[in-house]
């Protein structure tokens, strides 16, 4: 009897209040490590959408870097002259930096805005300046004035085997494109000029002697031409016999902020601009886009799109020009402009178009990226309110000075806030062919 007793007593289970506790103790470990792996996630989520944003604002300034390096190549002196209408014997020069048209965005708490800049480049396609290494890789075509006379511009183009059409081959970009801007540039002058038809012919130096072989060439017939008349002899803007100069293909690019809709976070863009000589009819359209169009253009509609550049959104685009106004190279007297006018800098003063460019030093660009996402607390249902758009240059993106700077958190007395963290980047760039300018 006793020998069952035991074994009864040996086989009871734990008691209701031992679970209870046991329970309760697990319930706390569950929660304690649910707790550590949702802070965990989090804060790997936020430091991936951190990553991302830091990328996209990186992307943005080296593209834009890399154009405002480039800016000038193949133009001598910083300067583009124009004449649109060759009858009229005007001209207009336009420099190969300024500043678009400011476009306003609406920050994330969809009640403030701030104003964004835009800026033009022009320069040469790269493809028709000079001649590759390798043409099987990198193929090219040259292109050279023989005459510019009877209101056509006699050329020939060639590769570095020989002679080729300015149309370019299956292999090789073209110089010509029908309607699209070509650049003529020497050693001192560079001038716009805008194709409407090309024609094969041959040209001979001097008088028609037969010791003296003609070569084959084509004619390019211009829309400035389309008037009457022949270009004026000027030397600040030659259009006219301009034997050995370079032919090539003008590219201009405009870079700007694009809100597609107020709910939405703006993107930065990229657009290739018409050129249009009849829209150089009033100092204004000048000042404002050069004469150039896209979408961006105020009271110009069906502007070419422009293209995003980057992969998420940017929320402030800011550029400033640091101008030496007495051309002294000390950096104590620098000056720096909100913006560079396309018929002057009104930034500052005493400053024409050739003395801005000339003068001009340094372009500094401040992108600040932002993440498509809110920054949640740890316990993942309230929003971390502490973001807002830094400032660049001592001025408030929202207008005025002060604001904040680096990531943009924080935000100071009367700078609106939201949950959506941003990066700020700033790069200083040298336009490398704007620098025998200041010879």
């Amino acid at each position: 009897m006793t020998t069952i007793r035991n074994r009864q007593a040996s086989a009871r289970g734990f008691t209701l209040v031992e679970i209870m506790v046991a329970a309760a103790l697990l319930i706390v470990m569950i929660g304690a490590t649910f707790g550590a792996l949702i802070a965990t996630n989090n804060s790997s989520q936020r430091i991936y959408r951190v990553g991302v944003t830091q990328e996209i604002a990186r992307q943005g300034l080296d593209l834009l870097s890399n154009d405002i390096r480039s800016a000038g190549l193949g133009i001598a002196g910083g300067m583009v002259n124009l004449m649109p209408d060759w009858s009229k014997n005007t001209q207009i020069a336009i420099p190969v930096i300024f500043s678009g048209p400011d476009v306003t965005v609406m920050q994330p708490n969809g009640t403030s805005s701030i104003i964004t800049n835009s800026i033009y480049l022009l320069s040469a396609e790269p493809t028709t300046v000079g001649m590759p290494a390798d043409p099987s890789v990198e193929p090219g075509i040259q292109g050279e004035v023989i005459s510019m006379r009877n209101a056509a511009i006699v050329v020939k183009c060639f590769d570095l085997v020989g002679a080729v059409s300015c149309k370019g081959t299956s292999s090789e970009p073209p110089i010509y494109i029908d309607g699209a801007p070509l650049l003529l540039s020497d050693l001192r002058h560079a001038a716009i000029i805008t194709p409407s038809a090309i024609t094969a012919g041959t040209f001979q130096f001097g008088v028609a002697v037969a010791s003296i072989p003609s070569i084959a060439v084509e004619r390019i017939a211009t829309k400035e031409s389309s008037a009457g008349g022949n270009p004026q002899i000027d030397p600040k803007v030659p259009y006219a016999d301009w034997g050995g100069a370079v032919l090539s293909r003008l590219r201009i690019v405009h870079w700007y902020l694009k809100q597609v809709d107020p709910s939405a976070p703006p993107r930065l863009y990229r657009s290739r601009p018409t050129f249009d000589p009849s829209l150089y009819i009033s100092d204004a359209i000048i000042a404002q886009s050069g004469g150039f169009t896209d979408e961006t253009s105020p009271g110009y509609t069906g502007g070419v799109q422009g293209q995003e550049m980057g992969a998420g959104p940017v929320q402030s685009l800011q550029i400033r020009y640091v101008l030496d106004p007495n051309n002294t190279n000390r950096f104590s007297q620098y000056q720096t402009a909100t913006h560079l006018s396309a018929a002057g800098n009104a930034d500052v003063p005493n400053n024409t178009i050739p003395q801005a460019v000339s003068l001009l030093r340094e372009v500094r660009v401040q992108i600040v990226s932002l993440s498509t996402q809110p920054d949640l607390a740890t316990n993942l249902t309230q929003l971390t309110i502490g973001y807002t758009t830094p400032s660049f240059e001592g001025v408030s993106a929202t207008g005025g000075s002060g604001g904040g700077s680096g990531g943009g958190s924080g935000g100071g007395a009367g700078v609106p806030t939201d949950p959506y963290p941003r990066r700020a980047f700033t790069a200083r760039v040298t336009p490398r062919a704007l620098q025998g300018t200041r010879l």
